[in-house]
């Protein structure tokens, strides 16, 4: 069996959404409670140790609930965690263990279709509700020394970047290097996400690859074996990650660089897909409501694109080919003369490169579009048509951007950070270009369960039948050329009809998409919207026209 690890993960993965769907997940233990028991506006008080915070808000786990803070009963173990907003501040060291006392409000569910649902989107990040108006009753002395001073780094670094680029620009920065995103400009992220660039403002497999192969390499360098190298770099990595928040595209790639780490520690070989669907089981066996949490999901499904799809669209080019024009590369750079009978594949080696870079950033942009559409169109209800063309500009300055930022958070560096307000403004403009182009969004609307499993299999069967099919065309090719073998005519033919059998399995996998362009005749209805005090209605008739009604509201703001 190829991939056994792969196929268990897959299963354990699949156990866990089973277990969520049936609502098996959300069993409370005995003997312990849940946010749900507790009523909106209910004073409460409970103990919790804060394992997160940010300059508003304290995240609390472990969480007892004390019926009276005066009364000497047992507190009760809840499974959810809690945000608290106290009075006092924030400046609490992270580990501290705390009494507090406030009004608990539970998160609001989605009331229409399409609205967003604070209380699934909580649940999904194991946060049950918060408490208002919190005052601190007691706080024991101890913490963590070790993520209290990551955190404390942190800040430091963000008041770096603060000094060294303008307000814009430098809370872009805080979330590309640091993942601080709180003060964020919503009109530039609004403009990268309506581009399909956002994902550049998470801490992602760019950022952990570069800085823990930057560690394993200089280290190498200096003469370090293996195991020592490999393993300084994960730690750097790791302490990093818990700098960062280890949000769960950090965890996901903090996880497969590991395991690739592990791989070149003990001489085997690093398999992709296998890293990837350990790391969904890890986090999904740690935390099951994470399968309907959209960072997760576009998370793993794009690196399925890369390990799974690409692979299959990028099948015709050997690594055979690709290895000869890397050598005649080489013999050209060292001043060396052609080698009889393969100056073609050698001027391709120096004047191709180009085109197969561009060629790799189309295939990588198009097999991660293809993995993530139905993510997409589930959460959103629309993706950007040019991503791709964009994200192939984009990318290859990230590395650039990066490094920049990092230089420049040294003293004495911060001249660097020229390059940084180079690339954002190029971003930004680049982005307002593209939104002048026309039928710039597709919006298909949100994608009925029947049609993402018609699409994923179609896919699959695509991607299967056209590695398979390209490998058998390269093998007969391969067979074709040795001299006096008998049925070359008929091994002709097979070569062939199997070339014809890929390139119709690649038409199939482009022309996927097209899975979502159906939907259901839509009949006549009436829609009575929640707009809390006030009146909504919309009318949707059979031919296709929609009427709305009032929409005002005196409870709530930016209804639309």
């Amino acid at each position: 069996m190829r991939r056994p690890l792969l196929l268990a993960a897959i299963c354990l993965v699949s156990v866990m959404g089973l277990l969520l769907h049936l609502g098996m997940i959300d069993r409370v233990p005995e003997g312990q409670t849940s946010a749900e028991a507790l009523a909106a506006g209910e004073p409460l008080t409970f103990t919790g140790q804060v394992y997160q915070k940010d300059s508003e808000k304290l995240y609390f786990q472990s969480v007892h609930i004390i019926s009276s803070a005066e009364t000497s009963q047992p507190a009760i173990p809840c499974k959810d965690n809690f945000i608290c907003i106290p009075e006092q501040g924030t400046d609490v060291p992270l580990g501290s263990v705390m009494m507090i006392t406030g009004t608990f409000q539970p998160f609001p569910a989605a009331a229409n279709p399409g609205e967003f649902d604070s209380r699934e989107y909580y649940r999904t990040i194991g946060i049950g509700g918060k408490v208002k108006d919190a005052v601190v009753l007691a706080q024991g002395d101890d913490f963590w020394r070790l993520r209290e001073a990551l955190y404390r780094l942190r800040s430091r670094l963000c008041q770096r970047l603060e000094k060294v680029f303008p307000e814009k620009e430098a809370a872009v920065m805080c979330a590309l290097l640091l993942g601080e995103k709180g003060d964020l400009d919503p009109e530039l992220k609004e403009l990268y996400r309506r581009n399909g660039i956002l994902h550049i403002l998470s801490i992602s497999s760019l950022h952990i690859t570069m800085i823990g192969m930057t560690v394993y390499k200089l280290l190498r360098r200096c003469r370090l074996p293996v195991c020592p190298a490999a393993a300084a770099g994960c730690g750097f990595l790791l302490l990093y990650g818990m700098m960062t928040g280890f949000s769960v595209s950090a965890c996901r790639a903090v996880g497969m660089y590991l395991l690739r780490m592990a791989a070149e520690m003990v001489g085997r070989t690093y398999d992709m897909p296998t890293a990837i669907g350990v790391m969904a089981a890890v986090l999904t066996v740690k935390n099951p409501y994470c399968l309907r949490h959209t960072g997760f999901l576009l998370s793993f499904t794009s690196m399925i694109g890369i390990g799974v799809v690409y692979p299959a669209l990028s099948s015709g080019n050997t690594a055979s080919s690709r290895q000869l024009k890397k050598c005649g590369a080489k013999k050209i750079r060292l001043g060396r003369d052609f080698p009889e009978g393969h100056t073609p594949a050698v001027r391709e080696g120096i004047f191709g490169g180009v085109r197969e870079k561009l060629s790799e950033a189309v295939l990588s942009g198009i097999s991660i579009t293809l993995a993530t559409l139905p993510v997409q169109l589930w959460f959103y209800y629309q993706v950007p048509v040019y991503s791709i063309l964009l994200n192939i500009l984009v990318l290859p300055f990230m590395k650039i951007l990066m490094a920049a930022g990092f230089l420049a958070l040294i003293p004495g560096l911060s001249f660097c950070g020229w390059a940084d307000l180079l690339v954002l403004q190029g971003y930004e403009r680049l982005c307002g270009i593209f939104d002048t182009f026309p039928f710039r969004t597709w919006n298909p609307g949100k994608p009925g369960i029947l049609q993402v499993a018609v699409y994923y299999l179609v896919l699959g069967a695509a991607v299967w039948g056209r590695k398979y099919l390209s490998e058998r065309y390269e093998s007969r090719k391969r067979a074709e050329s040795r001299p006096a073998e008998r049925m070359q005519v008929r091994r002709r033919k097979q070569t062939e009809v199997c070339g014809a059998a890929a390139a119709a399995c690649l038409v199939m996998l482009i022309l996927t998409p097209t899975v979502f362009v159906w939907h259901p005749p839509v009949e006549n209805q009436l829609l009575f919207l929640d707009v809390g005090q006030g009146e909504g209605i919309l009318v949707r008739t059979a031919s296709g026209e929609n009427y709305l009604f009032d929409c005002g509201s005196s409870s709530r703001s930016q209804v639309g």
